[in-house]
């Protein structure tokens, strides 16, 4: 099978098992852990009182990296790694994104890490990645979700080079779902595009990498007209340095669903500026395409 790789960038890195744990300066721990979700630290990662009853905090032990036995890294990115990892207490394999904070902190992506683990633990949608744990220790941070077998829609799309209309209706729809789901939520997504979109083991979507959602944008947010994302997804608006609301993530979703349909963008590049030809050019479809 195709296996997981978080929108770090990069090819799976098929390594022993001693060479991942070197790699990570983890030497797996082979006895069983009695450990729970969430665990609280100090500092980028706090533990959320919605996800677990108060009542159950007095229970919680501390997750370590200890806890965990790498079997392959997955992909480097960079901020850090992510490893392919079995966990001791229940023997189920996970995502591990491993992040430094020497990194985060230089790029100044505090705000952003935080962002992603906060939407991963409170969004619970079917076509939503899950996450499992979140811990930290004196130099890194660690996001562990599930791990989702059949690797990013981009993979598969590059590939095929295009879908069947009836294809792209099924991941399309359920695109669209995710995504009025966050918006119903409070959030804009503002980073759609194909390598964010993996594919479970049943075949169905999941959204990840939420590092540059936002809060809904109000009248007096500093950030209503931030240009992030990925280009050739970006509406109008946001590249122009306009004010914008969620109504761009549904740009970008046209751009994905046309990407689906058609192999390629609707828009042509030009000298990495495409602001001219959003506004300029007329979209062609393929004549096999229902309109």
């Amino acid at each position: 099978s195709i296996l997981y790789l978080y929108t770090m960038g990069g090819c799976i890195l098929c390594r022993k098992q001693e060479q991942v744990s070197d790699e990570i300066g983890q030497t797996p721990d082979n006895n069983d852990k009695n450990q729970k979700n969430y665990n609280n630290n100090d500092g980028f990662i706090n533990q959320s009182s919605t996800t677990i009853p108060s009542q159950e905090k007095s229970q919680l032990q501390t997750i370590k990296m200890e806890d965990f036995q790498p079997l392959k890294l997955l992909g480097k990115g960079s901020f850090g790694k992510v490893v392919l990892v079995r966990y001791f207490n229940n023997n189920k394999i996970y995502a591990m994104k491993i992040l430094k904070k020497e990194e985060i902190i230089r790029r100044k992506q505090i705000n952003h890490i935080k962002t992603e683990r906060l939407l991963l633990e409170k969004l619970n949608h079917p076509f939503i990645a899950q996450l499992q744990f979140a811990f930290q220790d004196t130099t890194k941070l660690y996001l562990v979700t599930e791990f989702l077998q059949g690797g990013e829609l981009y993979f598969h799309l590059r590939r095929k080079k295009f879908f069947k209309e009836s294809t792209a209706k099924f991941y399309g729809s359920q695109i669209f779902l995710a995504i009025d789901y966050m918006h119903k939520n409070g959030y804009i997504y503002r980073d759609l595009k194909p390598e964010n979109i993996l594919i479970d083991k049943d075949g169905y979507i999941k959204l990840t990498d939420f590092g540059l959602s936002k809060i809904v944008l109000e009248d007096n947010n500093e950030d209503k007209n931030t240009v992030c994302g990925t280009l050739e997804y970006m509406a109008p608006e946001m590249i122009t340095g306009k004010v914008y609301d969620k109504n761009v993530d549904w740009y970008s979703f046209g751009i994905v669903l046309y990407e689906m349909l058609c192999g390629n963008f609707p828009f042509k590049l030009r000298n990495r500026k495409i602001e001219g030809s959003i506004f300029d050019e007329k979209i062609e479809y393929p004549e096999n395409i229902n309109r």
